[in-house]
């Protein structure tokens, strides 16, 4: 009996702590809720105040600052040295025709071809294995050289001799022993056969060397050749410069535009000497010196000596000036035509433009410093922009 009390007891005990619990929990509901209301109106509260000054931000307008007689107040700008020039990029062909300048002498298999740049005694071509080399000068070599043999072929051979340091006395075109054996020493270093003569048809003579040649078609590796062919071509000599313009080109480029010829760091000046439509509607300008010579002048022997080069130019649209700058918007031009800028204390200071180009303008009438206004026009009446 004693234990099913303290048993019911206990149970009682348990049933009063669960509602307590109970009650305690429903009496916090309504702070939390309280609690949460409060937090959503200051959320609220607080994007509408962002949502303000934003508003603000966008609709209210820039600070500006008048002057007395209520007009914003002008940009300035200081007078600095600058220099103020047009070009626009034109490619500029070298071209240089060519010619026949040797005619295969020897029939054979042609076994090797030479590089096409050539300088004296250089391979051009071989022909079942004898090579075939270039020395400088415009007389063919019709014969065998050797020992007794006069004329301008011999000195031809004498001067190749001596550019490569194998002959001693000064070239008179005379065949002697001291020309065979400057010739055998040759031999042996390109590696034939030291005989001292040297036969038909194994020198070719190119009017300028080093140069750039070009070997006939007939004479390639494996061809069968029964001579008479034609073998080396070189260029004369004669250079021609040439521009091609697009149609939007030709538009700023006028008869008497200066054109920069640009190789390396050499910078040549040059004029347009005729003009001419081509079949696709380009326009082509041929160029010559500024002083109706060659464009290279005296430096022609830089250029490549290749048929046909692509060089670098230059189209000058506005000569390049170089002196007092303002940006052009400070410029005013006046009812009677000329011209002034307005300086930082409102007085007005006549300028002559040289050149501008870019919104930048030099002017003469200005010194290095001063001050100006930008934009000025608006506040002189007697302007004319």
């Amino acid at each position: 009996m004693m234990r099913r009390t303290s048993t019911l007891r206990s149970t009682e005990v348990a049933q009063t702590a669960v509602a307590r619990s109970r009650a305690l929990k429903d009496a916090r509901k309504p702070n939390i809720r309280r609690i949460g209301k409060v937090g959503l109106w200051a959320a609220l509260l607080v994007l509408a105040v962002v949502l303000g000054w934003w508003a603000g931000r966008v609709t209210t307008p820039p600070d500006v600052r008048p002057t007395s007689e209520g007009a914003d107040v002008p940009t300035m700008a200081t007078v600095v040295e600058s220099s103020v020039g047009r070009s626009i990029g034109v490619g500029v062909t070298l071209s240089q025709p060519a010619r026949a300048v040797a005619t295969n002498l020897l029939p054979g298999v042609v076994t090797e071809v030479g590089a096409a740049d050539v300088r004296p005694g250089d391979l051009l071509y071989a022909v079942d294995g004898v090579g075939v080399r270039a020395a400088e000068g415009d007389v063919p070599f019709y014969r065998d050289l050797d020992v007794g043999v006069k004329g301008a072929d011999v000195e031809q051979l004498q001067q190749m001799l001596q550019g490569l340091g194998l002959l001693d006395h000064e070239p008179d075109g005379v065949f002697r022993a001291t020309t065979r054996e400057a010739v055998r020493v040759w031999q042996r270093s390109v590696g034939v056969e030291r005989t001292g003569i040297v036969p038909r048809g194994t020198l070719v003579a190119v009017p300028t060397l080093p140069a750039a040649i070009r070997i006939g078609d007939d004479i390639a590796l494996g061809a069968l050749l029964a001579g008479g062919e034609q073998s080396v071509f070189a260029t004369t000599g004669d250079l021609v410069f040439e521009v091609v313009l697009s149609e939007e080109q030709a538009k700023l480029v006028a008869p008497e535009t200066l054109i920069r010829v640009l190789f390396e760091d050499q910078r040549w000046g040059a004029r347009v000497s005729e003009s001419r439509q081509d079949e696709s509607g380009m326009t082509v300008l041929t160029l010559q010196g500024a002083d109706g010579g060659s464009v290279c002048g005296d430096l022609c022997d830089l250029l490549p000596a290749a048929e046909r080069t692509t060089l670098r130019g230059e189209a000058v649209i506005v000569p390049e000036v170089t002196g007092p700058s303002v940006p052009t918007a400070a410029v005013i031009t006046a009812q009677d035509g000329s011209a002034y800028v307005e300086l930082r204390d409102g007085s007005q200071a006549p300028v002559k433009l040289l050149s501008s180009a870019q919104g930048i303008a030099v002017v003469e009438g200005l010194e290095i410093g001063q001050e100006v206004k930008v934009g000025a026009a608006s506040f002189s009446p007697d302007s004319a922009t």
